[in-house]
């Protein structure tokens, strides 16, 4: 994948009894991931994240470097709340999947991910920032 070439992955995030949850599956090689978005460049991809999107809230993370996949990842996180996801939404789609689930952020981050690791733990800390700022 060249420089200008991305691949975008989908955080989806819920607040449960046990803390912040994120949604992970296996790709084809066994390996956790985040859900996959789209490919392409940054213009194309910010262009299918506001049609997904619409006016909900997300948080664009800052683009990742993936040396085992040998390529550049932009993620796009979103607090979920099931019951409000059209039925035709992407995320909805996701979730109904049996390819993954929403696990503790402490267990993702056990998670062999190096690349994910890097964009959970942005997560976690511009979600810490507004849960302090929202507290001040």
């Amino acid at each position: 994948m060249s420089k200008n070439q991305f691949a975008a992955k989908v955080l989806m995030y819920r607040y449960q009894n046990k803390g912040l949850e994120v949604f992970i599956e296996k790709d084809e090689n066994g390996t956790w991931t985040f859900p996959d978005f789209a490919e392409g460049d940054i213009e194309t991809i910010s262009k299918q994240i506001q049609l997904e999107a619409g006016k909900d809230e997300h948080i664009e993370l800052d683009p990742v470097t993936c040396e085992s996949r040998k390529r550049d990842m932009l993620a796009y996180a979103f607090e979920i709340d099931w019951r409000k996801l059209p039925e035709e939404s992407t995320r909805r789609q996701f979730l109904e999947t049996n390819k993954g689930a929403f696990i503790v952020v402490k267990e993702a981050l056990k998670k062999n991910m190096p690349a994910e690791y890097k964009m959970l733990k942005e997560l976690v800390d511009v979600l810490s920032i507004r849960n302090i700022i929202k507290n001040l």
